[in-house]
């Protein structure tokens, strides 16, 4: 994400449809709601609309801590806590779930789910 280098990120994830859902964690969906009462809790995207989101001019990061890993071989789930960061502000935060499947010796994403929780309107607690 932060050198934005598109094609690197793309190999992450397999050839087929990824899952990517995120939901808003109640105080952030809350505060939403002020301001567009028809806002949805939910949103979807993909690998693609993200990566294209995050290489424009803006320096784009995410941290990663707690990861925890569970795999048998052949399918793994990866869960951790996350933060999002632009020009060097932490924008949201929560945690984030990958789904994978191990194909041709390589593990690649299948599904990512997140919460995610506005900085502006509740910080990170410290840990």
């Amino acid at each position: 994400i932060g050198k934005k280098d598109t094609t690197s990120f793309l190999t992450l994830f397999y050839e087929g449809p990824v899952q990517w859902v995120g939901t808003m964690k109640f105080s952030s969906y809350a505060s939403e709601l002020k301001e567009d009462p028809k806002a949805k809790d939910f949103f979807t995207g993909n690998q693609r609309s993200f990566i294209r989101s995050v290489s424009g001019k803006d320096n784009c990061a995410e941290k990663f801590s707690n990861i925890r890993i569970h795999e048998d071989g052949s399918i793994a789930m990866v869960a951790f806590d996350y933060s999002f960061w632009k020009n060097g502000e932490k924008q949201n935060w929560g945690q984030e779930s990958w789904g994978l499947i191990k194909t041709k010796g390589q593990w690649k994403i299948t599904s990512v789910i997140f919460s995610v929780e506005m900085e502006n309107v509740l910080p990170e607690p410290a840990r």
